[in-house]
């Protein structure tokens, strides 16, 4: 008789986004830490950009920039950069680094499906190129 482990969510494979719903890519290093978002209404995705500073009561979440694009744009952009195949991702911290950047990514997309990914100096494909088409957009 076979083991199920009722559980484990069921993997779900996906070839490419048709849609999302959240995309929040957050980004730390030694002296800062920012988080990039992407919402989408149904109408139009906005992009934001956000600074994590320290306040006396804690950390708040400061908004740098923010800049809104169409919901083609922001799918070629998940598209381009493979960002569907980033699920599970976890890049281990290389040994004898003593420094860097550490990372985690969180989407909702194509109606539901969750995409975790996260790492320290350690990036899936595309990760330089997808932070730099979210910058791109926020900088159009």
């Amino acid at each position: 008789m076979p083991f199920f482990n009722w559980n484990k969510p069921k993997e779900t494979k996906i070839d490419k986004i048709s849609d999302f719903t959240i995309i929040t890519l957050k980004i730390n290093g030694m002296r800062f830490s920012c988080e990039y978002e992407m919402t989408n209404d149904g109408k139009t995705v906005t992009v934001s950009l956000y600074q994590k500073i320290c306040v006396p009561d804690g950390w708040k979440r400061q908004l740098q920039k923010r800049t809104e694009c169409s919901i083609d744009k922001a799918l070629l952009l998940l598209n381009d950069c493979n960002l569907h195949k980033w699920n599970n991702f976890h890049g281990k911290h290389p040994k004898n680094v003593h420094d860097g950047i550490m990372f985690t990514l969180e989407a909702n997309v194509n109606s539901g499906i969750r995409i975790h990914a996260d790492g320290s100096e350690n990036f899936p494909e595309h990760f330089s190129d997808f932070r730099n088409g979210i910058t791109n957009l926020l900088n159009e």
